[in-house]
């Protein structure tokens, strides 16, 4: 399983898209926590994104996932996302779940 999951991550280094999230270039964050304060409860509360890839005035947010797609995934990155807007308002802000198992890359709107 492991050999297979290797394989997987690196085919995707393979695609653009995911190769520019590994750019020596860009500043990372890995599994960084945020603190915030959640608007729906007015309690504070942490995030913490699997990546985060600043380059220029461009933030993406990637979080991975091992198993299959969950509408929870979508709202758990678009949580990461409106953090990400708040902190760095002149910046684009992007999000994506990639599912190694799969190889599916999905980019969640805003």
């Amino acid at each position: 399983q492991l050999d297979f999951i290797r394989q997987r991550i690196s085919n995707g280094f393979a695609d653009s898209l995911i190769s520019r999230w590994f750019s020596p270039s860009c500043r990372v964050f890995c599994e960084a926590s945020i603190s915030y304060i959640d608007p729906t409860t007015g309690t504070p509360a942490i995030l913490r994104p699997d990546r985060v890839v600043m380059d220029g005035d461009n933030v993406t947010v990637v979080d991975y996932k091992f198993g299959t797609p969950h509408p929870g995934h979508i709202s758990q990155v678009e949580g990461y996302m409106s953090c990400m807007s708040h902190m760095y308002p002149n910046c684009h802000v992007r999000g994506f779940l990639w599912y190694i198992y799969s190889g599916k890359v999905m980019e969640v709107k805003a």
